[in-house]
């Protein structure tokens, strides 16, 4: 729910308010903002289920997924700094190259899921289940290698503001987080 239905609208709706009334440097920033803010979102849920594979694992009565857990944690983390670049293309209005990011991520996704489930079912069942999780993390780090790249290309970082109103790091945290939170509750 934090990833793939939370970040990227609440980004999207800052950005987009932002670029509309002319303070580029504020749609940067929150570009910025919550990129490190959901890094560090990320970061620790993808920790915590390294941490508790093994207790998810068997609180959903199948010891055996606690590596496939475990290999799909770094995807939490990838993917939210992945919402928080569709965040800001959806607000800049570059559905390109979204559109380019998920079908890359897809196709990369399934082709290295493929790969490693073949690799490592010769060794085990739970370890041809993990191996098929690996391609959802290097998927979604392709993207968002794609999106920066993308962000470059466009050279957001030279469009001058006509707005020069300071928006400081706390309100632009409070209204990602104003409008991610109860989109985040209603998915999840």
């Amino acid at each position: 729910a934090i990833t793939s239905v939370g970040v990227q609208p609440a980004v999207a709706k800052v950005v987009s308010e932002l670029s509309a009334i002319g303070n580029e440097d504020a749609a940067r920033n929150a570009l910025n903002i919550s990129r490190v803010f959901y890094l560090l979102v990320g970061a620790l849920a993808s920790t915590l289920m390294i941490v508790f594979s093994d207790s998810i694992a068997n609180k959903m009565g199948s010891s055996q997924i606690s590596a496939g857990i475990a290999t799909l944690a770094p995807c939490i983390m990838i993917t939210t700094v992945l919402s928080a670049y569709r965040g800001f293309m959806q607000g800049k209005g570059n559905m390109k190259a979204i559109a380019v990011s998920q079908v890359l991520e897809q196709l990369l996704n399934v082709a290295i899921s493929l790969v490693f489930a073949y690799i490592f079912i010769k060794t085990s069942l739970p370890l041809g289940v993990a191996g098929a999780q690996i391609g959802t993390s290097v998927g979604a780090l392709f993207a968002c290698a794609y999106l920066i790249f993308a962000y470059q290309r466009k050279k957001y970082d030279e469009i001058e503001s006509t707005d020069k109103t300071k928006v400081n790091f706390q309100l632009i945290l409070q209204r990602i987080l104003i409008y991610s939170i109860p989109i985040i509750l209603s998915s999840g």
